[in-house]
């Protein structure tokens, strides 16, 4: 895990950024299989590092972004209430909606003029999501 990229939700009196990457690391390898069987999230370990393996297909064709790849897998570690079954799934199910709802910044000045960012980002994701599945008449 990179702690560094998560710089928000890090500070001194949480430990140092190793500690916690390796603590979380630790606690998403014991919980890899109910994550793998549950919500297709792999995670596995080859020569003593723990790696993620797969992330759902929630939408056929999106990928979510990878540079939020960190910040997602200390979120699923830490905001997860791991001992109360109905609770877990919800976290483990928002954490995963959080992620996949984040789309790259668009550049007003590179989008079309008169456009606005936010009208330019959800063009992207219709296309992204809906192409070939929707028509869309914008």
């Amino acid at each position: 895990l990179e702690c560094a990229q998560s710089a928000s939700l890090w500070s001194t009196a949480d430990g140092d950024k190793a500690s916690i990457a390796a603590a979380a690391a630790a606690l998403l390898a014991a919980k890899a299989s109910m994550l793998e069987e549950y919500f297709g999230i792999g995670i596995g370990s080859r020569e003593g590092r723990v790696m993620l393996l797969s992330l759902p297909a929630l939408l056929e064709g999106y990928k979510p972004l990878p540079e939020e790849l960190p910040e997602f897998l200390l979120r699923l570690a830490t905001d997860t209430r791991w001992d109360d079954e109905e609770i877990c799934f919800h976290s483990i199910s928002k954490t995963l909606a959080d992620y996949y709802a984040l789309f790259p910044e668009i550049d007003e000045e590179e989008g079309q003029k008169g456009t606005s960012s936010k009208e330019l980002q959800l063009r992207a994701i219709r296309y992204n999501c809906f192409d070939g599945i929707l028509p869309y008449a914008g």
